[in-house]
């Protein structure tokens, strides 16, 4: 039994190793969030000639996925649980800009302030995603680093007894 788990687990512990065990529904994450990759996908294609109500399907995706990972918090940790509720909102907001690309708003130089606008908007979900990868590698290397300097000083200690 317990190599049919280890088994298990070095096969698909990648798909749910960020996520909350202990309910049901927040294992779903990984389907909800591949299901709605697709649905963009589709609706692109679907809607080709409504690109405003292809937005208003993109918006009303992300306001209920927005609703799903704020209600039932799919990660472990609480940081996680933010920074997927700020990138989903940051989604939102880009989605939203989508609309100023559109015949809505016939003036160019109003679609390039907007377009920047956008490009200010990704870049602050980069830098901020890029905030928790480094940081969350430097406590690891800092953890690695405190480990070796122990153990060294321990040989020295042991070197310089003799």
């Amino acid at each position: 039994m317990l190599k049919k788990r280890l088994k298990f687990r070095s096969k698909w512990a990648v798909l749910y190793e960020d996520l909350n065990p202990k309910h049901t529904v927040n294992l779903w994450y990984n389907i909800f969030f591949i299901t709605r990759r697709l649905l963009y996908v589709e609706t692109s294609f679907t809607f080709e000639q409504f690109p405003c109500q292809q937005i208003q399907i993109l918006l009303y995706m992300n306001l209920f996925n927005n609703i799903y990972i704020q209600g039932v918090k799919p990660m472990k940790s609480l940081v996680l649980n933010k920074l997927e509720i700020y990138n989903d909102i940051l989604v939102f907001y880009v989605t939203l800009h989508f609309f100023f690309f559109t015949d809505l708003v016939p003036d160019l130089e109003t679609q390039y302030l907007y377009g920047y606008s956008c490009i200010c908007l990704v870049g602050l979900g980069i830098f901020f995603d890029l905030l928790y990868i480094f940081g969350k590698n430097f406590l690891i290397l800092r953890l690695i680093l405190i480990k070796y300097f122990r153990l060294l000083k321990q040989m020295i200690k042991k070197y310089f007894r003799k």
